[in-house]
């Protein structure tokens, strides 16, 4: 997906994923099992029945193919994938990411009950597990994978809910396998050659910089509680993709911090869970823009080269991913790439007049996706990475504060942390509890959000 069109598309896909009626009750005993195997898709699976295949284009963007069996329960056993065609960047995401990003649109508006990431086979493959109620007494037991640009979607749509956890219901998720990788993935004998990239000059005006790159880049905008990434992409699949991102993040941290250390700070949070290689502090332009570059194995075979650099109100990422051999991060063509980009204006645009009176202050809060959060002891509902909590209004001449709590689970032991936020009426706040925490000055405390 250009990373947000994803967003309609999934949504679309989900009409079709839920049936509104399911056959009659019957007995679970009476499955019969048989493996299923799919040459194209790449799994196995032992399901009640042969399963109808069918598939659905989304001219551009990508192709679902669903595998699906109605069974007793009553109950639907389904095993989907996409691939997506139009999109280079679905294939370098952080897996955890294209599966958040993927289930963001795919059950938008949902609740999730036991979400947890799992891994699949001896490769590990990054997955994730959870149920929902997808309407009004129809429920699904669900786990998505993310392998080599392709998303996986397993599960089991039922009436009785019991039927989630069933023998039958295990015997299904416990049988699938990733057996290769799509025909698409890698380049065979006559892939085109990195030397075959024609560059040209880009600007981007409401970006604020330039570069040079193999061709018009696709633009595109993924949307965050947190930030809109705005998204630069131009290259070839499977040989090497150029890149240039931005996100203006909200007054907070980066602010009150020296710039190397919010560095390190966006790029632990950004890149949490890689070895990052070859790390060294940058310069960039006669404003000695601070920055920081470094190498790192985003999975196996796909390798970035990276440049991240820090201005007054605005991130920008520069970054070049290889497919197959990390050779081409450090050849000339990577390094006439990324000594091209320059930063036309540091400055960010001037903000308009806020209105007069009372305004609500926004708390942009980013944790661990499993993690449960609490504002002044009142629980969120929300899930996911970024959580966002609104205050009643407040006056924007008075600084204010709350007190987050997180509490998740790593490496098997239970982590509770609390930090002060500061907010101001009209003025959106940060606080961050996969960073490091920055000491804020006091401030009143608002009413209760």
């Amino acid at each position: 997906m250009t990373r947000t069109s994803l967003i309609g598309l999934f949504v679309a896909a989900a009409a079709a994923g839920d049936p509104a009626t399911l056959g009659t009750p019957a007995d679970t005993r009476s499955l019969t099992f048989e493996k299923v195997s799919s040459a194209a898709g790449n799994f196995s699976v032992e399901m009640p029945g042969r399963p109808t295949e069918t598939s659905k284009n989304y001219p551009g963007k990508a192709t679902l193919h669903t595998f699906a069996v109605e069974a007793a329960g009553p109950s639907v056993f389904r095993i989907e994938y996409l691939d997506f065609v139009g999109d280079q960047t679905a294939r370098i995401r952080e897996p955890q990411q294209s599966i958040l990003a993927y289930r963001g649109g795919f059950r938008e508006g949902k609740t999730f009950e036991g979400d947890k990431e799992i891994a699949l086979g001896p490769e590990k493959t990054p997955g994730r597990e959870y149920s929902l109620e997808a309407q009004p007494g129809v429920f699904v037991r669900e786990r998505m994978y993310s392998k080599d640009g392709r998303i996986y979607v397993v599960h089991i749509v039922a009436t009785n809910k019991d039927f989630l956890n069933s023998a039958a219901a295990n015997q299904f998720f416990d049988s699938f396998r990733i057996t290769g990788r799509p025909a698409s993935w890698y380049p065979g004998p006559a892939a085109a050659e990195p030397t075959a990239f024609t560059f040209q000059k880009f600007s981007s005006p409401t970006g604020r910089f330039t570069g040079l790159m193999p061709g018009r880049p696709t633009e595109s905008v993924e949307k965050h509680a947190f930030a809109d990434l705005h998204i630069f992409a131009a290259g070839t699949v499977d040989v090497a993709v150029f890149r240039i991102e931005y996100l203006d993040p909200p007054a907070g941290p980066f602010d009150s911090q020296p710039p190397q250390q919010s560095l390190t700070n966006f790029i632990n949070g950004f890149r949490h869970d890689k070895k990052l290689q070859a790390q060294k502090e940058l310069s960039l332009g006669p404003d000695k823009i601070p920055g920081r570059e470094y190498v790192l194995e985003a999975q196996p075979g796909l390798w970035l080269r990276e440049q991240v650099y820090l201005t007054p109100g605005r991130i920008f990422i520069v970054d070049l991913v290889g497919y197959k051999s990390e050779k081409i991060l450090t050849s000339a063509l990577a390094d006439r790439f990324f000594n091209s980009f320059s930063i036309t204006s540091a400055r960010p645009q001037p903000a308009a007049n806020p209105p007069a009176g009372p305004q609500p202050a926004r708390v942009l809060i980013r944790v661990p996706p499993q993690a449960r959060v609490w504002v002044e002891n009142t629980p969120l509902t929300q899930t996911g990475a970024d959580r966002e909590m609104v205050s009643p209004p407040l006056d924007p001449s008075q600084k204010y504060h709350y007190t987050v709590k997180a509490e998740w689970v790593a490496n098997g032991q239970t982590m509770t942390q609390e930090r002060t936020v500061n907010i101001q009426g009209g003025q959106t706040s940060t606080v961050d509890f996969t960073a490091p925490e920055a000491s804020p000055p006091p401030a009143a405390k608002p009413p209760s959000p």
